[in-house]
């Protein structure tokens, strides 16, 4: 929610590059990194930040969308060797059926289907009939509105604040004061109206911050005011859904982004030239399914610790990237 309106925003990009065949999923990365910096043990993730800019292509600028267009996988969060490779060999990938992934893309392309061509839907409308319907998909039924994170004023309100389950969202009702009631939550969700920028502030508003440096502020709120139980948030424009961690090294930079619009091949997407390539759009399906479920954000047993889905894959990914690099040593 925005200052003084309470309405708004979409998009930009930070990608990495696969390993043969090389796919670029966006723009951010204008060359690919040499395999002499991954045998020397720098991450694709430091190469990124030290030694590639940025750039915006044609269509970037032709659609306004600062940072790139859609069709991609984008952040810095994962490792793209991680996503299309690694993530096949976690325990929880394997346990969710294809049949489970295929009921989520058929039910989301159809709520996509809904939306007029052309149209420009406000923030309540795309959070109402886009996104609150995709997170029940996800199995996101226990949640609370406009919860405030501060102690005084209405500056600081997520849209939504999510609970494991019903129990939580009823022991956080009984809360009188909002800020009181995240210590139950699970994470949070910042909705933008349809398709708006995330990384660019809206002139037609008040609030001066652009969708993902207030995503950035939410973030730290929740994690002090909910005693860290909350570490975890999505921000979406209803097309784009983001990932971030309180935790992260870099919360600006080490998100997630999938264009779930796109992967999943909802009708009236136009295709981009930096979309998530055809063979891999249903592997991407899965990818999204796994990562913004709401069992990925729960604590489960993994060996003697306590672990979420995100922050085991998240070790699974850096072990992930060292054999590459230890491989790609080899090779060179």
């Amino acid at each position: 929610m925005t200052r003084g309106e309470g309405l708004n925003y979409s998009a930009q990009s930070s990608t990495v590059p696969v390993r043969p065949p090389a796919i670029l999923f966006g723009p951010r990365f204008a060359t690919r990194p040499k395999g002499g910096d991954m045998a020397r043990g720098k991450s694709r993730t430091a190469q990124g930040r030290e030694g590639v800019e940025p750039q915006q292509n044609s269509e970037t600028r032709e659609s306004g969308h600062s940072g790139g267009a859609y069709g991609r996988v984008n952040g810095q969060m994962f490792t793209t060797e991680f996503l299309v490779e690694g993530i096949k060999d976690t325990p929880q990938w394997k346990a969710v059926p294809d049949a489970d992934v295929a009921t989520f893309v058929n039910a989301a392309r159809t709520i996509f289907a809904q939306i007029p061509p052309g149209a420009r839907e406000n923030e309540s409308v795309t959070e109402e009939h886009i996104i609150k319907p995709i997170l029940g998909l996800l199995g996101w039924e226990d949640l609370l509105p406009q919860q405030n994170l501060s102690t005084w004023g209405r500056e600081d309100v997520p849209d939504l604040l999510l609970f494991a389950d019903g129990e939580r969202l009823q022991s956080a009702r009984r809360k009188k004061q909002d800020f009181e009631r995240y210590p139950f939550g699970l994470a949070i969700e910042e909705s933008k109206r349809w398709e708006l920028p995330l990384d660019r502030a809206d002139p037609t508003i008040p609030d001066p911050r652009a969708p993902s440096s207030q995503m950035l502020w939410y973030m730290r709120r929740a994690a002090v005011i909910s005693n860290h139980q909350v570490r975890w948030g999505m921000l979406s424009n209803g097309r784009l859904w983001r990932l971030y961690w309180s935790d992260a090294r870099s919360i600006a930079e080490d998100f997630l982004e999938i264009d779930l619009a796109a992967i999943v091949d909802a009708p009236g997407i136009q295709a981009s030239l930096f979309d998530v390539p055809l063979g891999l759009r249903g592997h991407f399906q899965k990818v999204f399914y796994v990562l913004f479920r709401k069992d990925a954000f729960q604590k489960q047993s993994h060996g003697q610790e306590n672990l979420t889905y995100h922050e085991f894959a998240l070790r699974e990914g850096r072990d992930w990237e060292r054999r590459v690099a230890d491989d790609l040593g080899r090779v060179v």
